[in-house]
């Protein structure tokens, strides 16, 4: 049975790595669990938060819930009695309550062999490259770049890149293969538009501290025939786990705001929504030179506010409101962009290929 270790650091990430390497290999994933992680210098993912202990044990530690109270974020960790077929621990919650993580604490780790590391975040590799250095000499070791954060990367300790991002130049002594990252179709489906939800929906976390929220708000209030919500950490409506009803949400917008600074080197969101059929709003310089730039075009899959002003956007809703073949058009064009531009089986052959050949 060949082993794979990963941090946790994005929940859809993960699920997309669970896909590959438990769905579609019948591998085993595992994720770090126990504080010991992060004692003994395998874990940073707290680095840019100056190690903050409430980070290091959102993420560590078993039950502990962020803010109790404050926007219903779920514990990352919640305990159970499932163990595994090597006696690690299963975790199921709210986020993935039936596709649970096979979470292994650092003396379980040294005590099985394991194939493959993979660090999700640059200040990750060091510490995951001593960590095979030191126990696992004979695993591989990954980055998987969900943002194009090349630079950033010393290729000198990690030779092997999967990037979920638009294409870059690699030197010929790295081993790197471009995907996207795969989520479930079957939850993330197209259903055609119900008319009568005139929803604009926002599904950006800590959305109050995204630069462009004030057009949000401004926007609702131009037009009270649509009704206004976001939903995430730190946002009006809370969080929405899991993926199913993430999906509701996203299957009754008639529009998903997503306009969001920096954009993506692969967006969750953005890719969810033009697989569900759902047109988006966006300001698409965010995503020039990235993954996401093809699914956008304004007047066919999205409205793009570097086109049109509030005022105008703001009109164009309103006659989309009452032209429903057009808003239909839309929602299909969307999805129809989603299966031009993605294709998940033929990128398994092309991650298969990579994993073949990790130095």
């Amino acid at each position: 049975m060949r082993r794979v270790l990963c941090d946790l650091h994005h929940e859809s990430l993960f699920e997309s790595l669970q896909l590959l390497f438990e769905g579609r290999l019948g591998w085993r994933l595992y994720r770090p669990i126990g504080l010991e992680w992060f004692t003994e210098g395998y874990w940073n993912l707290a680095q840019p938060y100056g190690n903050n202990p409430g980070t290091v044990a959102q993420f560590l530690s078993a039950d502990y819930v962020p803010d109790p109270g404050k926007d219903g974020t779920p514990s990352l960790n919640t305990v159970t009695g499932e163990r595994d077929e090597d006696g690690v621990r299963i975790i199921r919650n709210e986020y993935w309550p039936v596709c649970g993580h096979r979470a292994i604490t650092f003396d379980q780790f040294k005590a099985l062999d394991f194939d493959i590391v993979i660090a999700s975040v640059p200040y990750q590799i060091g510490a995951f490259r001593r960590l095979v250095d030191t126990h696992k000499p004979k695993a591989k070791l990954i980055h998987q770049m969900g943002n194009n954060w090349a630079g950033q990367v010393d290729f000198r300790q990690c030779k092997n890149i999967m990037a979920s991002t638009a294409r870059f130049d690699v030197s010929g002594d790295v081993n790197a293969v471009f995907y996207h990252q795969e989520f479930d179709l079957s939850t993330f489906r197209y259903v055609p538009p119900d008319h009568t939800n005139a929803n604009v929906h926002s599904f950006l976390n800590c959305f109050r501290e995204t630069r462009d929220h004030g057009l949000f708000y401004q926007l609702k209030d131009q037009l009270p025939e649509y009704t206004f919500k976001s939903f995430g950490a730190q946002c009006d409506e809370g969080v929405l786990a899991p993926h199913s009803v993430l999906w509701e949400q996203e299957r009754r917008s008639a529009f998903i705001w997503h306009v969001k600074a920096g954009g993506d080197g692969y967006g969750h969101i953005l890719f969810n929504s033009a697989a569900v059929g759902r047109p988006t709003i966006v300001k698409k310089h965010y995503y020039q030179g990235q993954l996401g730039e093809k699914l956008l075009t304004h007047g066919e899959t999205c409205i793009d506010l570097d086109v049109l002003s509030l005022n105008q956007c703001a009109d164009m809703l309103r006659a989309i409101r009452s032209d429903e073949g057009y808003h239909r058009q839309l929602c299909q064009n969307a999805y129809d962009r989603f299966k031009t531009t993605v294709d998940f089986n033929t990128e398994e052959q092309q991650l298969r290929a990579f994993l073949e050949t990790l130095k």
